[in-house]
């Protein structure tokens, strides 16, 4: 089975909202312990911050690069869309896997 478009977009607000929540209860908290000198062994947790990253990166996120190909029309097409995100993408980021 394939997932779509829509799909994406529900994992990327599912990612999105990690990552805030990340954010405030393991980072934020810990270091708010640390400060207050409170005994506390970090928790260990899995962040990812880089594909929320990866999608919607202000330059050449994933999501900057459909909207490009969204607006070239009928000019638009899967193959230059891959083409972007490949030259962009690979080789440099740890979580674009083509």
């Amino acid at each position: 089975e394939v997932n779509g478009f829509e799909q994406l977009c529900i994992n990327f607000a599912n990612e999105s909202l990690q990552v805030l929540f990340n954010e405030h209860v393991f980072r934020l908290e810990q270091a708010e312990y640390h400060r207050q000198g409170i005994e506390w062994e970090d928790l260990a947790f899995e962040d990812n911050g880089d594909v929320v990253e990866l999608l919607t990166g202000k330059a050449a996120g994933l999501m900057v690069l459909l909207d490009q190909q969204a607006m070239l029309g009928e000019r638009a097409s899967d193959e230059n869309f891959l083409k972007s995100a490949h030259s962009e993408h690979d080789g440099k980021h740890p979580r674009y896997i083509m």
